[in-house]
């Protein structure tokens, strides 16, 4: 690649041909890998079980493990749901 000012600023003598290498990656460790997901799980995870509860809530269902009834009667509402698509 040329590298010039591409004006009549620059005389030839600053023109300078640059060539960028870069290194391939190391080949990645597995287990180093696993080791700092599991470690960051521990120090700033949230248990999947508190997360879907939260998330029921929030779409007003009832939380998992809650009353099969209920779970029932939410699937349900969820099936005859027929809310339409915005139109764009």
């Amino acid at each position: 690649m040329i590298v010039s000012g591409g004006s009549n600023i620059w005389p030839a003598e600053l023109e300078t041909e640059v060539k960028l290498t870069t290194e391939p990656l190391p080949t990645g460790d597995t287990q180093r890998a696993e080791a700092v997901r599991a470690a960051a799980r521990e120090r700033v995870g949230t248990p999947r079980e508190q997360v879907e509860s939260q998330l029921a809530q929030r779409q007003g269902l009832p939380a998992a493990g809650g009353d099969k009834e209920q779970q029932a009667l939410a699937r349900e509402r969820r099936r005859s749901d027929t809310r339409e698509e915005p139109a764009r």
